[in-house]
């Protein structure tokens, strides 16, 4: 066969009755394999190391417990703190700044439930909305034996969401109490909203 190959080389010298090296005795072991493999097995890892750090979303790994066993850089930002820092400590303490985990926590029900989990909820201790997302890993025997945890902040969307919810409630308001005969409908011309003056215009 062609190409390079990796050798690992021993050398054992040999001696005489009088305890004098007369000859050496060489080997020549191919490890061009296993060699490849750990290469394939660095370069994973640390394409894995790149995209962990360079992702926008807080991303963190948890044991069953809540311990943090690696935090992005993402993360840091989004709490304002080395994610060195993190490493070691429970999550509930980190985020919530509690003594145990949150009800409804969706790292608990996804220990739990071998499933994804998602939440949406405010967090009074960083007065933020946050999307929250946990998702098992296995080990070998099909059992989760630790957690990603992925922290969105949606507190923009959600104030977006709030305006438009407002004025939505506003315009119906005002049409509902509008002296003007003012019919509103959906795409399939089902009636949404009937005013005062509609109701008096028609009679119903």
């Amino acid at each position: 066969p062609t190409g390079v190959k990796v050798g690992e080389v021993t050398v054992t010298p040999a001696f005489n009755e009088k305890g004098k090296c007369t000859y050496l005795i060489g080997s020549v072991h191919d490890t061009t394999t296993r060699k490849k493999a750990e290469e394939s097995l660095r370069r994973s890892e640390e394409d894995w190391k790149l995209t962990f750090s360079s992702m926008s979303d807080g991303v963190s790994i948890h044991e069953l417990d809540g311990t943090i066993l690696k935090a992005n850089h993402a993360l840091g930002a989004l709490l304002d703190t080395d994610p060195e820092e993190f490493i070691g400590k429970k999550c509930f303490e980190v985020f919530h700044n509690l003594k145990t985990h949150v009800p409804d926590c969706p790292m608990a029900r996804c220990a739990e439930s071998k499933k994804p989990e998602l939440v949406e909820f405010f967090e009074p201790a960083l007065g933020r909305w946050f999307s929250i997302s946990a998702s098992p890993i296995f080990d070998d025997e099909n059992q989760v034996k630790s957690v990603v945890h992925v922290m969105r902040d949606i507190t923009d969307k959600k104030m977006v969401d709030e305006k438009i919810h407002e004025s939505r409630e506003l315009l119906n308001r005002t049409i509902e109490s509008s002296a003007d005969a003012i019919v509103t409908t959906n795409s399939e011309g089902i009636v949404t909203t009937w005013s005062k003056g509609a109701e008096e215009l028609y009679g119903f």
